[in-house]
């Protein structure tokens, strides 16, 4: 019956997702080279934001090139069928868990917008710009994506996943490894960067995209399930009979938190305040778990 409900909600969000992208006006036309690859932060000048753009994207995906090529792995205990058992992951194993895919995300956004601050600071050498047009919509949706979704991950890292290890009497040692530390803290500061120093506005339509990726890996830990036979996180086991209040809640907060981020955007914009960039920075360290 839980599977059923949690299939069908799923399902439902799917659908609700796809008929706003496809029935609204998405703005498109909000977002250029321009938003894309100027600097919007007088602090900021256009070749350090180049260069910053450059940086990170080099440190994304040479964690993501390290996590998936190291033959150590992480080793991750986990109940399956009411047994207590140490699940090894290495390789492209690493690549199923919901962090490393919001990784994924932060790595083509950053190399988009590294490219577009790479054709602001050219703008004059650059023949047919059109060969451009379609990147600054991309990297736009990476980017709302993937600011709210960093603040998930490291969010539910440390008010959720870390606090149950410990109830459970689990190691949460794989969180304070270097690499665990990295991959749930500099997420959110690599986009706090980002949200302080672009000229990308987000909107509120735009959550669709966030609520077809939370459906997309719901439907890839179903898949992983099968063949693992265990759940990474807790709160998406569709045997739980609370299954369906988890993913309502969950959905809720994606919500609430994107909120808050089209808010602090808007104003960024609209009063030119350094506030706004002050409460996202602020969620950045809440978010953050340095140490057990």
């Amino acid at each position: 019956m839980s599977f059923a409900s949690v299939c069908g909600l799923t399902i439902a969000f799917f659908l609700s997702s796809f008929y706003i992208i496809s029935q609204n006006d998405m703005q498109w036309g909000r977002v250029g080279l321009m938003e894309l690859g100027q600097t919007y932060n007088p602090w900021i000048p256009l070749p350090v934001l180049f260069a910053v753009r450059c940086a990170i994207a080099i440190i994304i995906w040479a964690i993501i090139f390290y996590i998936t090529s190291e033959p150590k792995g992480i080793a991750i205990t986990a109940d399956i069928q009411g047994v207590k058992t140490v699940v090894l992951l290495r390789y492209l194993e690493r690549l199923t868990m919901f962090t490393v895919w919001a990784w994924l995300l932060q790595g083509v956004y950053f190399l988009l917008a590294a490219l577009g601050s790479y054709i602001a600071l050219n703008i004059n050498t650059i023949s047919n710009l059109n060969d451009f047009q379609h990147i600054p919509s991309i990297a736009w949706v990476l980017y709302e994506v993937s600011l709210l979704v960093c603040f998930v991950v490291s969010m539910v890292v440390t008010y959720v996943l870390i606090p149950s290890f410990k109830k459970a009497n689990k190691p949460a040692d794989i969180f304070f490894t270097p690499t665990g530390l990295i991959l749930h803290n500099c997420n959110v500061l690599f986009m706090a960067f980002e949200f302080m120093a672009n000229g990308l506005p987000l909107v509120l339509l735009h959550f669709a995209f966030v609520v077809l990726l939370a459906g997309a890996y719901y439907v890839f830990s179903w898949i992983w399930y099968k063949h693992k036979k265990l759940f990474y996180y807790f709160f998406m086991d569709y045997n739980r009979p609370d299954a369906v209040l988890w993913q309502i809640g969950l959905l809720a907060v994606f919500f609430l938190l994107y909120l808050v981020c089209t808010a602090c955007s808007y104003a960024r914009f609209h009063y030119n305040s350094s506030l706004p960039t002050l409460v996202i920075f602020s969620l950045a360290f809440l978010s953050m778990k340095l140490k057990e």
